[in-house]
């Protein structure tokens, strides 16, 4: 991941190869609940590049995003 600090906001990219995705942004395989429901499989959310918060730096960074080769 390479992050690029702008003036308002800072970019984030992902090497070549690679998509990012949210820590918490985990695949769900689909299910029944303990209500009997049935849940649909849930799919992260991958990206290339985005703009970020400012308040995001190197430092916490590897706590906000995972980045991943894509297959």
């Amino acid at each position: 991941m390479k992050l690029i600090k702008e003036e308002k906001f800072n970019k984030l990219y992902a090497e070549e190869g690679y998509h990012i995705r949210a820590i918490n942004d985990n695949y769900i395989p689909a299910h029944i609940d303990e209500n009997g429901e049935h849940i649909d499989e849930y799919i992260p959310n991958y990206f290339t590049e985005a703009y970020v918060p400012k308040s995001v730096t190197n430092e916490n960074l590897e706590f906000m995003y995972i980045e991943e080769k894509i297959l």
